[in-house]
């Protein structure tokens, strides 16, 4: 089989096509999920969040009702202490991320990453700018009671159908392109 550095051309001009494709920022509501254990009465605080860095800063922020978060829900299990509650987007009262794939709190700089939400019964602390560390506080405001953690909430970005469908459409090209070029090479031969 000869060597065609033309073909070998062409085909690293698509894997970087479709890589370039795969990581460039596109300015679209990424969607996130979050978990965070430890807590003192054995509970386990998860949810998700959706936005986009509109501001391009690197940062996904939402204090209050102003922001770039569009979609949030949390909820925690229970344990010895405390009830199990959700919280949706009207509780919350502000969200700072840094969207540098490390866990929620794990950022001290300012504006400090941390989560904030309540409702008239629950209060979710978490992160340097909520609690001033990288852990988490849950509390009952009605009774007191309260449930303590020193890991960080740990955030997955969600994979979006379309970079999903765009991957799989660069690999199936790929495929096509390598395996007629083979066959080019086959008949020649002949």
């Amino acid at each position: 089989m000869p060597f065609d550095p033309r073909f070998v051309a062409r085909v690293w001009a698509a894997i970087l096509a479709v890589a370039a494709l795969v990581s460039a920022p596109i300015a679209a509501a990424a969607s996130y999920t979050f978990a965070q254990g430890g807590y003192s009465g054995g509970g386990v605080l998860s949810g998700s969040f959706s936005g986009v860095d509109v501001d391009g800063d690197g940062w996904l922020v939402q204090l209050g009702a102003g922001g770039e978060l569009s979609a949030f829900a949390l909820s925690f299990t229970g344990d010895a202490h405390i009830a199990a509650f959700t919280l949706g987007g009207a509780d919350l009262q502000g969200l700072v991320l840094r969207l540098d794939g490390g866990p929620l709190g794990d950022d001290a700089s300012p504006p400090g990453e941390g989560l904030a939400a309540a409702s008239a019964a629950f209060q979710v602390l978490a992160g340097w700018s909520a609690l001033g560390s990288a852990g988490g506080l849950v509390a009952d405001l009605q009774s007191g009671a309260s449930s303590l953690t020193e890991l960080p909430p740990v955030v997955t970005l969600v994979p979006e159908p379309g970079t999903m469908l765009l991957l799989g459409a660069g690999a199936a090209a790929l495929a096509m392109l390598v395996r007629r070029r083979s066959g080019v090479v086959s008949q020649r031969s002949r």
